[in-house]
């Protein structure tokens, strides 16, 4: 039975694939906070999100984020008042950075 559903449905079970290997790979977490008057962000989070980056998480918000957000947004202050990018693994996150040069070598 097993293998008629792996037939008929080859890239669901392709999909479950993933699961252990987010569980068991270097999984990062990048957090974006940003004044929403600030156009630099748009460019940080386009940079971000340019190249294939499997088991990352990403989430970005103005600040200060809506108590609604994801808790990987929370008690994430700007830095110097430009958009901040906190870089996370395995839920232990990296000093903030704020330019996308100081983010190239964190991602």
């Amino acid at each position: 039975m097993t293998t008629d559903m792996a037939l008929r449905y080859p890239t669901g079970f392709a999909r479950w694939l993933s699961a252990p290997d987010f569980a068991l790979g270097n999984g990062k977490q990048i957090a974006v906070v940003f004044d929403a008057k600030d156009k630099d962000a748009q460019e940080m989070i386009q940079f971000i999100q340019t190249d294939y980056r499997p088991n990352t998480i990403i989430a970005a918000s103005t600040y200060p984020p809506l108590k609604s957000a994801p808790a990987l947004l929370m008690d994430r202050p700007l830095k110097e008042n430009k958009p901040t990018v906190y870089v996370c693994e395995h839920f232990v996150c990296k000093q903030p950075v704020n330019s996308i040069e100081e983010l190239k070598r964190l991602i």
